[in-house]
């Protein structure tokens, strides 16, 4: 496991180096790499780190849950801190769980997070544009469907048909429009 890398991650995430719990979430995946995660109580992982750092287990535990509550609310990048410790489990066992566990998977993909890494703001600026010239070229693709259809109900069908037709597409019109995030 990489040191580096790790506090890279915390960064990223909106962890202050300076607070205690990110020294100690950095020992604690240290602890975990050679503990593992198999039926360790947690308690006795505070217990290492404590030991360590010359501390208690209480400050310990309270600098953890409070770097992964800064992480939460600080919201450096929001993505990042969903994918490495989520929102949903906010104790400290699942989250350090979480984190240990994405750590292993950069690892056995070769992701190392420095300049250029795949979340830094360019890669993830680059996707999104490509996500969004993906979803417009969708649209476009079914504007053009549906005017065809038009075109084709003009030439060939009655006018009511042409009305139901016309009215369906803008309901849908209607919903995407109210659906869309303001």
């Amino acid at each position: 496991m990489n040191r580096t890398h790790i506090e890279n991650i915390l960064l990223q995430m909106g962890v202050p180096a300076s607070i205690g719990g990110f020294r100690y979430i950095i020992d604690a995946m240290f602890f975990l790499e050679q503990e593992g995660t198999e039926d360790l109580k947690y308690t006795y992982l505070y217990h290492l780190i404590a030991k360590k750092h010359n501390s208690t287990v209480a400050r310990v535990e309270r600098a953890i849950r409070h770097a992964f509550s800064v992480a939460r609310t600080k919201n450096a990048d929001r993505e990042l801190v969903e994918h490495y410790i989520g929102f949903i489990h906010k104790t400290n066992a699942s989250s350090l769980k979480m984190f240990y566990l994405r750590l292993k998977e950069d690892e056995e993909k070769g992701i190392q997070m420095e300049e250029g890494a795949p979340f830094s703001k360019n890669d993830r600026a680059k996707t999104a544009a490509e996500e969004e010239k993906n979803t417009l070229s969708v649209k476009l693709k079914k504007q053009e469907s549906q005017r065809d259809e038009i075109t084709h109900l003009l030439v060939f069908h009655d006018r009511e048909v042409l009305r139901e037709q016309l009215r369906e597409i803008v309901e849908e019109v209607i919903e995407e429009t109210m659906a869309q995030p303001m």
